[in-house]
C-alpha cells in the first residue's frame, strides 16, 4: 500500500521510514512495539525519551535492455 505523507529519515547513509515516535515512558516491551508497527529498526536519541521505529527502504535494482 502507498501512504504519501509519510515523514523520511537518512541515517547511516540509508533511507528509513519512521514508523512511529513514541515516548519511552509508554514502552513496556521493545520487541512486541517493533512486531506491531512492523519496524525494522528501533533509535532512541540521546537527547529525547522517544523511540523512533523505523522501516527500511529497499534499494532497487533493474536492468536497461537497448
Amino acid at each position: 500500500m502507498l501512504q504519501l505523507n509519510q515523514q523520511l529519515m537518512r541515517f547511516n547513509d540509508k533511507l528509513y521510514i519512521v514508523k512511529k515516535t513514541i515516548s519511552g515512558d509508554r514502552i513496556n516491551d521493545l520487541e512486541l512495539a517493533k512486531q506491531y508497527f512492523e519496524a525494522d529498526y528501533i533509535l532512541r536519541p540521546k537527547t529525547t525519551n522517544d523511540y523512533i521505529f523505523l522501516e527500511t527502504i529497499q534499494d532497487l535494482e533493474y536492468e536497461t535492455t537497448t
